[in-house]
């Protein structure tokens, strides 16, 4: 079974409760093998979804002053986020067995804990690691920040589902902008009110 994620001082506890909830749904409709909920130290942008790293760039030969580039990379083959390890705050695993769901209490990390060039990252893709996994990415520090964002990376053997959602608190909590999926579809598996 999928435990709700421990609420910490810095959070919301509405917008946690949903974020717990979120989950559920997920691995209700994708039945992964595995599932990830990784908590982030702050809000994050849409500009994360799908985004592999900074990469090398040729210039044609005779191009003036310069022969390389750096480059922002967006795969067509789903890669890792490449968040800067002091972000990751938390990352919470489990796996699926006879039974249900089992807390992993020692798995293998999404996010590596040493800082590296983004570039390092452009090949770290999900299927390679994980053919049927749900990763679910999360803001903490909701409380004081009255913003929240996840992104969703849902790749098993059967479908696909990669999507962004941020969120602010305007007198309740309310869906601010989405990428990648329907703001409807975000209200229904987010109930915030």
């Amino acid at each position: 079974m999928i435990a709700a994620i421990r609420y910490q001082p810095f959070d919301d506890r509405t917008f946690l409760t949903a974020v717990s909830g979120l989950l559920a749904r997920l691995v209700k409709e994708f039945e992964p093998d595995q599932v990830c909920a990784i908590r982030l130290s702050k809000w994050f942008d849409h500009k994360w979804l799908g985004y592999s790293g900074k990469g090398r760039v040729d210039f044609p030969y005779g191009y003036p002053h310069f022969d390389t580039a750096l480059d922002e990379h967006f795969q067509d083959k789903v890669t890792l986020p490449p968040f800067n390890p002091k972000q990751v705050i938390a990352e919470y695993h489990w796996r699926k067995t006879a039974n249900g769901y089992t807390r992993l209490r020692q798995p293998d990390l999404v996010h590596r804990r040493v800082l590296e060039h983004s570039s390092a990252n452009l090949h770290r893709r999900v299927s390679s690691r994980w053919p049927s996994i749900v990763l679910m990415w999360f803001s903490s520090n909701t409380a004081s920040n009255e913003h929240g964002s996840v992104m969703v990376y849902a790749l098993t053997r059967h479908a696909q589902s990669i999507w962004y959602a941020s969120f602010a608190r305007m007198g309740g909590w309310r869906v601010d902008r989405v990428k990648g999926v329907r703001k409807e579809k975000v209200q229904e598996w987010f109930p915030l009110n």
